[in-house]
């Protein structure tokens, strides 16, 4: 967790400057703060992995709704 926040994300520099300011200011925080960051390590990689699922299950029920369509009776006239 570590070494993708502060080294390989974009956003490291932020990460930098608020472990040093947690670190100065209210350094009984630490802990919270590292915490936080796995929580949202763990919740950033979970909502791709929903996302990915529920993009798989919009394009089967596309398919389902023109595959239903097709089986309907054109109206004679």
């Amino acid at each position: 967790m570590v070494w993708r926040q502060s080294i390989i994300r974009s956003t490291r520099w932020r990460f930098w400057w608020q472990l040093v300011a947690i670190a100065f200011q209210k350094p009984h925080l630490l802990y919270d703060y590292f915490v936080a960051l796995s929580l949202g390590e763990h919740f950033f990689s979970f909502r791709h992995e929903v996302k990915a699922q529920l993009e798989v299950l919009k394009q089967q029920q596309q398919v389902q709704k023109t595959e239903k369509a097709s089986y309907q009776l054109s109206p004679v006239s």
